[in-house]
């Protein structure tokens, strides 16, 4: 009551379609769960949807193996994250952080 309703950020159901496609093309051996190996295997495959979404390319570098639950976790962690930066960055909130710092000098 009174309180902010907390939303969750979800993928579009084109960006989930493609996401699962993506997961489904790159595990070769069809074991529902991605190794580094078959990531690396399939790189373009991976690079082309982290590149549609904005993501940095080493999204899932030094990552075990990944469930189809545990990638899309970390797919839509980086994704919110990246669309919070954008945000921020169109309202300039370092120069608002800025305005707000008190006195002080460069030392």
């Amino acid at each position: 009551e009174g309180e902010a309703e907390e939303r969750e950020w979800e993928l579009s159901a084109e960006i989930e379609n493609r996401l699962k496609s993506a997961f489904i093309a790159i595990d070769e051996n069809q074991d529902g769960s991605l190794s580094h190996e078959e990531r690396g295997n399939m790189r373009h495959t991976l690079t082309g949807i982290l590149m549609e979404a904005g993501l940095a390319l080493d999204t899932f570098d030094g990552l075990g193996n990944l469930a189809w639950e545990d990638f899309r976790a970390r797919f839509l962690r980086e994704w919110e994250t990246s669309r919070k930066e954008q945000a921020l960055g169109e309202v300039q909130m370092r120069r608002a952080v800025a305005e707000c710092v008190r006195g002080g000098s460069e030392e």
